[in-house]
């Protein structure tokens, strides 16, 4: 049995940038024979693109006075640079795992506004849940109001660094990575048809397969609970996209999971200076 992983801290919505500053090889240009390049790709391992926090870290100054040594010729003294640089180096974008790269998107971004006419999103949303319900893939952002009909919002997500600056504290945070799913995980900390209502919102993009998520989204239903997924047709997080929504594709994904999918276009989200459309997709058990 899968155990959960219960996220209650929250963390204060302060703006860090963490992304670094990166520099290259200065021998890059230089001709594969010269003894220079040599060196540095022997000193660094092949290594391109080194990373520091900043231009005022001591591995940046020591970058320059690593290449300073390889124009002298002193392997020696390269060895001992690079070892003393490389306490100082992190990690650059593209050396992150996703989950990293989610961690470094919420702390860049304080809150997710949720684009135009949030407010406007969140109502329309809250009015076709009911009961128990679970907030899937929530990253730092909320699609349930409170509402008479809405008993509780159980939220969760795969990045801790997101479930922190949920915004609604005071209700449960599980740290879960749906991507599990498709490798035999499930969600069996909680019993069958335990939810009314289970919500996904700008969470497909990101889903590794989605045939066996909505199946396990089945199972967590009650009988005549609703899934139900808003999205944009061109919305995600660079890199970190598996697909672009499609409604017509997530209707006939339900349909194979056992639900009887309604799709819905809502142009009334919709400012003119956005691009690609706004779908609900809502699925009956």
């Amino acid at each position: 049995m899968v155990r959960p992983v219960y996220v209650r801290r929250t963390v204060e919505r302060k703006r860090v940038y963490n992304g670094g500053i990166s520099i290259g090889s200065p021998f890059l240009l230089e001709e594969d024979t010269d003894p220079k390049k040599i060196l540095w790709k022997e000193i660094t391992k092949g290594k391109s693109e080194f990373t520091f926090p900043s231009m005022r870290s001591e591995g940046y100054r020591l970058f320059f006075e690593l290449g300073q040594a390889i124009q002298n010729g002193d392997a020696k003294l390269s060895r001992r640079i690079y070892q003393r640089m490389q306490q100082f180096m992190i990690k650059n974008y593209n050396e992150k795992t996703d989950r990293e790269k989610w961690k470094s998107t919420a702390e860049q971004l304080p809150t997710d506004i949720g684009g135009y006419n949030k407010r406007e999103k969140t109502k329309l949303i809250t009015s076709h849940a009911r009961g128990r319900v679970l907030e899937a893939m929530c990253g730092f952002n909320t699609y349930f109001n409170d509402s008479p009909e809405i008993e509780e919002v159980v939220a969760f997500d795969y990045s801790r660094a997101m479930l922190e600056r949920y915004p609604r504290p005071e209700r449960t945070r599980i740290l879960f990575d749906v991507n599990k799913i498709p490798k035999g995980k499930r969600m069996d900390f909680f019993e069958d048809g335990h939810f009314n209502t289970i919500g996904c919102f700008w969470g497909t993009n990101y889903m590794d397969e989605m045939v066996p998520v909505f199946k396990e989204f089945w199972r967590l239903l009650s009988k005549g609970g609703n899934f139900i997924v808003f999205e944009n047709t061109y919305s995600g997080y660079g890199d970190l996209v598996r697909r672009y929504f499609n409604p017509d594709e997530v209707a006939a994904i339900m349909t194979v999971a056992g639900f009887r999918p309604e799709v819905e276009r809502v142009d009334s989200v919709k400012e003119e200076v956005e691009m690609g459309d706004y779908y609900l997709v809502e699925g009956k058990k």
